[in-house]
């Protein structure tokens, strides 16, 4: 996910610009990963707890 956000982004005209856009990214991927590990916990003690 970080290097398809992180591939994506157009050139921009200042390097302080585009470390801003990396770090945006970065933090975007960080959190979907989060987020996907999150549910997958729930789903595993939802699974757990139903037997």
């Amino acid at each position: 996910m970080a290097w398809w956000l992180l591939r994506s982004l157009p050139p921009l005209p200042t390097v302080a610009d585009e470390v801003t856009a990396r770090q945006g990214a970065i933090q975007t991927a960080l959190a979907v990963g989060a987020g996907i590990g999150a549910a997958i916990t729930v789903m595993l003690t939802f699974r757990r707890l139903r037997h």
